[in-house]
């Protein structure tokens, strides 16, 4: 059975989200913090090693909100209300082992936004704001070209007319508001 445990002595933490094999959380003065298996990623403690301390992620201040990811692609809120993308999708799947400070970038949606999403695998994101919509960017729509080119052969092999696996991702580098329907 687990028992929780306490992570550091600090009492001004402020909100908390998940990474791949990595915790995320910011302090009430703004700051960003990780720790686990893949903190090295971003603070420069060793990459691999249990890391069971926080560490400071980066110099920047005013993070409000992090989003939860099952990889490595987050998404931040400042407490201004802008948005911020963190990937380290491509360093994580090189294996490098020498840390590499991280690079947080703009996300344009100029909105009022009361929660944030995140998926790392994929890399995409997804906002809701105060009015109701949902604003997503990413790789958002369709399916991956050649992800499956076994299935395909596959299904034109049993006469299966189907395009399902051969579909090419909408990728948008922007956010992009959902069409209204009903």
């Amino acid at each position: 059975m687990y028992a929780p445990t306490r992570v550091s002595a600090d009492s001004d933490w402020a909100e908390v989200g998940f990474g791949y094999f990595v915790i995320f959380a910011i302090k009430t003065n703004g700051t960003l913090w990780a720790w686990g298996r893949n903190a090295g990623i971003y603070t420069g403690a060793p990459i691999q090693e249990l890391n069971p301390a926080p560490g400071r992620v980066g110099a920047d201040i005013g993070w409000k909100s992090c989003s939860e990811s099952e990889y490595f692609y987050q998404v931040l809120q400042k407490k201004d209300g802008s948005l911020w993308g963190l990937d380290v999708s491509d360093y994580a799947s090189a294996g490098k082992s020498n840390y590499t400070p991280v690079t947080f970038r703009p996300i344009p949606l100029q909105k009022d936004v009361v929660a944030i999403g995140a998926t790392g695998r994929s890399i995409m994101g997804v906002a809701l704001t105060k009015e109701g919509e949902v604003w997503t960017w990413g790789k958002v729509l369709g399916k991956y070209a050649g992800a499956y080119p076994a299935l395909q052969t596959g299904a034109e092999a049993l006469g299966w007319k189907t395009t399902l696996f051969k579909g090419k991702p909408v990728v948008r580098k922007a956010p992009w508001l959902l069409p209204h329907t009903e």
